[in-house]
């Protein structure tokens, strides 16, 4: 089926009047852009199964249930290098009300001729939308009445959340990060709904393993409220996600892996540390930074 009839079953419960040909027509120029300028690696194609029927879509599923009862994400044809730190081999989840359900998993391997065992791994999930639609009437565009189209709707929620309030306004999510919280850690997945494929995470081959910090579960939970902060630049989200999860981090391997000078770079760090996310240690030229958990534990 094409995402773009799956797509337009969600305008039916935008506002009737942002809904015109020319809403139709952006959220068809929104599918050929994000698809013709995708450049993330995929690493898995995604099946959904919502209360027991699998849908072409996220999209169709959104449209025809009111109420997820059970959401079923399969991963398949995928792919897995032994040396990532965070594409962890996940087969898929199920995630039911409140947020509660698990990972399906995959154990490493006991010797080179064995298969690693599948294992449920029980979490709590969270999600966000780092990229969306919503529909806007020529009129509402010209007379530039709407309101904003690119803040990210909704925070950090629990998946039936976020499906209660697109059912609501018809926005249609076009990529969604999904935070699995366990015992031990938590797994982020990124989803690009257009393409029906997980996308492979970006902090790969930016934190080396010798640096690399492993973090408790719920500490996580913090970062991802950071993460969908409608205040703070992408780019400052992904250095303080970076630095959180390393022992510590230079200013000058920060503005390599981000591809920034290190004018741009401060402006960026500006940000965290004016709301004590981070902490400088050294002097210029030489500044390394760590998280502050004790700032990032005060958000709400």
């Amino acid at each position: 089926m094409d995402v773009y009839e799956s797509c337009r079953k969600l305008l039916s419960f935008a506002p009737f009047f942002q809904v015109d040909d020319h809403a139709e027509k952006r959220l068809r120029q929104s599918i050929d852009i994000h698809i013709g300028e995708s450049k993330e690696e995929d690493i898995a194609s995604i099946r959904f199964i919502v209360n027991g029927k699998e849908y072409p879509f996220i999209y169709d599923a959104i449209a025809d249930v009111k109420e997820p009862k059970e959401t079923e994400i399969i991963f398949s044809d995928l792919h897995y290098n032994p040396s990532w730190l965070f594409n962890i081999p996940t087969m898929g989840m199920k995630i039911l009300p409140e947020g509660v359900g698990y990972l399906v998993m995959k154990e490493p391997a006991q010797s080179d001729d064995e298969d690693g065992k599948m294992a449920n791994v029980k979490a709590m999930f969270r999600g966000y939308i780092p990229k969306h639609y919503r529909p806007q009437s020529l009129k509402a565009e010209l007379s530039n009445t709407s309101e904003e189209l690119d803040v990210m709707p909704y925070g950090l929620q629990r998946l039936e959340q976020h499906w209660g309030k697109i059912r609501e306004e018809g926005v249609i999510p076009i990529l969604l990060r999904i935070c699995a919280y366990t015992q031990t850690t938590r797994h982020a997945y990124m989803l690009d709904l257009y393409r029906n494929k997980l996308i492979r995470d970006y902090r790969e081959d930016k934190i080396p393993q010798v640096n690399h910090l492993q973090r408790q579960g719920l500490q996580f939970f913090h970062v991802d409220k950071i993460m969908t902060m409608k205040d703070v630049p992408e780019l400052s989200k992904k250095i303080f996600e970076i630095v959180f999860e390393s022992k510590e981090v230079s200013g000058s391997d920060l503005a390599y892996m981000l591809h920034v000078n290190e004018k741009q770079l401060a402006q960026y760090i500006g940000v965290l540390s004016r709301r004590d996310f981070i902490k400088t240690l050294g002097k210029p030229p030489n500044e390394r930074y760590i998280a502050n958990i004790e700032g990032m534990s005060k958000i709400q």
